[in-house]
């Protein structure tokens, strides 16, 4: 392997380890082009770093045989992650325009497993972006979700009678029907209640 290709393979390594993936020993993996395989809780990601485009597209299905007999065997116990699969296919050359309906043919085909490509147009150092942010942003589908804390989506029924206008109706007996409804109390008695109360 040349030293881009080492590089590459390196950060596909680092990226799969910061999600949280661990990889699998390689004597699972069977012999073949398959570099590694990782998996999480939830799924299992193999990878290639091909030398050229064109190694890729002659040599992909290959890969892709090797990972879905590993992840096949009996021994290899990874249960319903066996339909989350994922095969990374890279190459630090750039694609050339008559090889471009090839790769998306590639990153369409969803059989057996679903392929995540990375090419040397989503790599190369372009100003302030390091060959780090090319490989994460080529990978973000399988980075897990963060969310920041505390913005979870707020309450649409908190002060809801301040917000709302109903005819015929007070903020307070708004706000009293939505206290029914979080108890599961009848909301139409609720409303009986109060205007029974107001008239007495």
């Amino acid at each position: 392997m040349d030293e881009a290709t080492v590089a590459l393979s390196r950060e596909i390594e680092s990226f799969l380890e910061s999600t949280g993936s661990h990889p699998v020993r390689r004597a699972r993996t069977g012999d073949g082009s398959l570099q590694g395989l990782f998996e999480d809780p939830l799924t299992v990601v193999g990878y290639v770093v091909y030398q050229s485009v064109g190694e890729l597209l002659s040599s992909w299905m290959d890969a892709q045989d090797q990972m879905a007999t590993a992840i096949s065997r009996s021994e290899f116990d990874l249960g319903a992650k066996a339909w989350d699969g994922y095969l990374i296919l890279a190459t630090p050359e750039r694609a050339a325009s008559d090889q471009s309906a090839e790769l998306t043919a590639i990153r369409s085909n969803t059989r057996r497993l679903r392929k995540l490509l990375i090419l040397g147009e989503d790599v190369q150092m372009i100003g302030d972006r390091s060959l780090a942010t090319g490989v994460a942003r080529s990978l973000a589908s399988l980075a897990p979700l963060e969310l920041p804390f505390g913005t979870g989506i707020a309450d649409p029924l908190a002060s809801l009678g301040s917000r709302v206008q109903v005819p015929g109706l007070s903020a307070a007996d708004v706000d009293a029907v939505v206290g029914a409804y979080r108890e599961s109390r009848p909301l139409i008695q609720v409303l009986h209640d109060r205007t029974s109360e107001s008239k007495g």
